[in-house]
């Protein structure tokens, strides 16, 4: 008998260490405030008859936060662009609708985080002012529907003017793989002489991807000579990324190319399909937040 009652004892014990190293577990992963995961995004935008806008296509941003947590994001001020009108919120797509579930309000759990998901879209008046044709926006002060705001670090946003015009360059297709590579087709109308490639965004990403074009493998700052009727291709793929401050950011990159034409007329076209999203799970999101300082 006084052996059961000992065994109890030490069970009941066991029980309660136990649970107080939960409970200090919890509190340990516990964020003081959301953390945003950097993007890195060339985004175009369009001038309308009366307005600016993203024509359909919504900026993502993501944040982490503690599971359960249900305040959402209301509103983003860019420090670099306070004049910038624009519609923000966590439910739905702005734009062209996501591939995200709106009934799990765009939420992603991860154990003790949940992944959020900001969508923003461009909603300005061309009477309110006239835009430059690129902005550059990184740092932001965000607002929740719970009276909290915060400034974060948005990574760099590249808004560009979308430019139609006709060149002896056109795009005819893109097609990716199940290895992450990627190809982006172009169709050559005349002679033309490509100068460079290049986007700003490279500052922060050039060292996470292939990108060749193919009659020159590697891209250096010299002219390459295009054909009448030749096809020109770009191929990219990003590397696994170790990185842990850098594995969880978001790619979206659309460089330029700075071409001429046999008269020495000179044109700009954009590469597509060169992204990267992240692939979430706990580990590297406990990773990430230790690498950051927010644990």
């Amino acid at each position: 008998m006084r052996d059961i009652k000992k065994s109890l004892k030490i069970s009941i014990l066991l029980i309660i260490i136990s649970l107080i190293i939960s409970i200090g577990i919890k509190f340990s992963l516990k964020l003081d405030n959301p953390v945003f995961l950097k993007s890195y995004l060339d985004v175009n935008y369009y001038e309308n008859e009366d307005m600016y806008s993203l024509s359909g296509y919504s900026i993502e941003l993501k944040y982490i936060t503690n599971n359960g947590d249900k305040s959402k994001v209301l509103d983003i001020v860019f420090d670099k662009a306070p004049y910038l009108e624009v519609i923000v919120g966590e439910d739905q797509s702005i734009g062209i609708p996501a591939f995200y579930s709106y009934e799990n309000n765009n939420i992603e759990s991860y154990g003790p985080y949940d992944i959020h998901t900001v969508f923003i879209d461009l909603n300005m008046s061309r009477r309110n002012k006239k835009l430059e044709e690129v902005i550059e926006l990184d740092k932001a002060k965000v607002y929740f529907d719970n009276g909290r705001s915060m400034e974060v670090d948005l990574g760099k946003i590249i808004l560009s003017k979308y430019k139609e015009n006709e060149s002896p360059l056109d795009s005819i297709g893109m097609n990716g793989s199940s290895d992450g590579s990627s190809q982006s087709i172009f169709y050559v109308a005349d002679n033309i002489f490509v100068s460079k490639v290049y986007s700003p965004l490279f500052e922060y990403s050039r060292d996470l991807f292939e990108f060749n074009i193919d009659k020159l493998g590697y891209l250096e700052e010299q002219d390459v000579v295009y054909n009448k009727y030749e096809n020109l291709y770009f191929t990219s793929q990003f590397h696994n990324i170790e990185d842990p401050s850098r594995k969880l950011s978001s790619y979206d990159i659309k460089p330029n190319i700075y071409f001429e034409d046999k008269n020495g007329n000179e044109y700009t076209k954009k590469v597509n399909n060169i992204s990267y999203s992240p692939n979430f799970n706990f580990k590297d999101i406990y990773i990430y937040l230790k690498s950051q300082g927010e644990l």
